[in-house]
């Protein structure tokens, strides 16, 4: 998914500070995946046990982190806490692309986002012959029963990953080439746990906050701070979610069945879009990029299922969604985070299974 960094009213991107969960929590709790030894998302420990060795405890994270375009490989991660790793396997076997009601809405686009129910458990396990004495701590989940209201304030924490400049206009799509330094500095060189500092915008099916983010922060809890103690009411899914998203996440999900009806939907917003730039000499390389679009999809509809190597192209698609809502006009500044009180009986089974 797309995280983003958007600069607020003055034109300013806000910088991140510094976590220190050992002060904050008295132990460590969030910690981050790593797929080959590169960040692939956040996670945090929601439950502590001892009582079934290896497993020492439960993460919550976002399913997308173990997505690969759109394909759901629940299959264990290395996860390391406290500089410590474990083993992280995932609870939940499958996503049902097929089941429209398990699509959370963008409460300010009205677009499902791009993943049916974007969490998932995983259990924390020891890897056998190494040493371990990090305290692990969890973080306590905020009574789901109880409103959220509009400019409460939230904190989003989690691990950047490094920004490069052939990704900065994707996480940040109004930073200009120029301004990568400035954008590694609001995530602290991207090497540390940060905290994102923000409110709340709608809390309508899906939570939208202020809090900045980076890529690797995928799955990040997000949090208020109730008499003086902080509780976790929302899970990061990513940024805004547009038609480009929700579309080119139904054609890659079910690359076999080519639906024609999605892909024509697709090919009208992208004619929509070019139609908002033709006139603009500043974006005549948008303009371009919007014919080879529409070139490229009319192919595609000679075809039953997409060809492999149409695959990379929708998926470049997808990551260039926000620039391209960005530079027609539609400036969309917050991030999604799933509201746990979805799956809050969830949770509690789970950790009724887990002594």
């Amino acid at each position: 998914m797309t995280e983003i960094l958007f600069a607020d009213i003055k034109g300013v991107f806000p910088r991140a500070k510094e976590f220190d969960q050992i002060k904050k929590f008295r132990g460590f709790a969030i910690g981050e995946f790593k797929k080959s030894g590169i960040l692939a998302g956040t996670g945090f420990i929601f439950k502590v046990s001892s009582s079934i060795y290896p497993v020492v405890g439960l993460v919550l994270t976002a399913a997308h982190i173990f997505i690969e375009i759109f394909d759901y490989k629940p299959e264990p991660l290395e996860f390391i806490i406290g500089q410590e790793s474990y083993q992280a396997t995932p609870l939940k076997t499958s996503l049902d692309w097929s089941n429209l009601s398990a699509y959370f809405i963008d409460p300010i686009t009205n677009c499902p986002i791009s993943v049916p129910e974007d969490w998932v458990v995983c259990e924390l396990r020891q890897i056998l012959g190494q040493n371990y004495s990090a305290k692990l701590v969890s973080l306590s989940i905020a009574d789901y029963s109880q409103p959220l209201n509009p400019a409460l304030k939230t904190r989003l924490i989690g691990f950047p990953k490094m920004i490069q400049i052939d990704n900065l206009q994707y996480m940040s799509p109004e930073a200009k080439d120029t301004q990568l330094y400035e954008v590694k500095q609001c995530f602290l060189e991207c090497n540390k746990l940060i905290v994102s500092k923000g409110e709340l915008l709608n809390t309508l099916d899906m939570i939208c906050t202020t809090c900045t983010s980076a890529s690797g922060m995928s799955g990040s809890p997000l949090l208020i701070k109730e008499h003086s103690q902080y509780k976790v009411i929302g899970l990061l899914h990513g940024g805004p979610t547009s038609i480009i998203h929700y579309l080119v996440s139904k054609l890659l999900s079910n690359k076999s069945s080519l639906s024609h009806s999605d892909l024509d939907a697709l090919i009208n917003y992208i004619e929509l879009k070019r139609n908002l730039t033709i006139n603009k000499k500043s974006l005549k390389h948008l303009t371009d990029y919007f014919d080879i679009n529409v070139l490229t999809l009319q192919r595609l509809s000679f075809y039953t299922e997409i060809p492999r190597v149409f695959v990379p192209y929708l998926h470049e698609l997808y990551c260039r969604a926000l620039f391209i809502e960005f530079a027609t006009g539609n400036q969309l500044k917050y991030n999604l985070c799933v509201p746990l009180k979805k799956f809050y009986l969830d949770l509690l089974d789970y950790k009724n299974q887990y002594p």
